[in-house]
């Protein structure tokens, strides 16, 4: 760019700043979406399961286990006593 710039008797600065904003008005770089709380990311341990779980429980006004069971909502079903057995270390801790 800068031996065209200078065969053609242009500022090569100007050359070069002109030629890296056409570029970049060329190829934007894609704007990446923030991702949401995802419960169940990263969970390591039986205590986060239980914090995640605390979470989900507090989002939707605290039902019971049970509730949560029974749940109609759309994924996979959560079981009440692997349920219980999850949240266990947090309500004993």
């Amino acid at each position: 760019m800068r031996a065209v710039a200078r065969g053609a008797g242009a500022d090569e600065e100007e050359a070069v700043q002109v030629w890296a904003a056409a570029e970049a008005a060329m190829r934007p770089r894609p704007v990446r979406k923030p991702a949401g709380y995802v419960p169940g990311r990263q969970i390591t341990t039986g205590a986060g399961l239980a914090g995640a779980m605390e979470k989900v429980r507090a989002a939707a006004d605290g039902p019971s286990l049970r509730r949560l069971a029974a749940s109609p909502a759309p994924g996979p079903r959560l079981a009440q006593r692997p349920a219980q057995r999850a949240y266990r270390p947090a309500a004993a801790g």
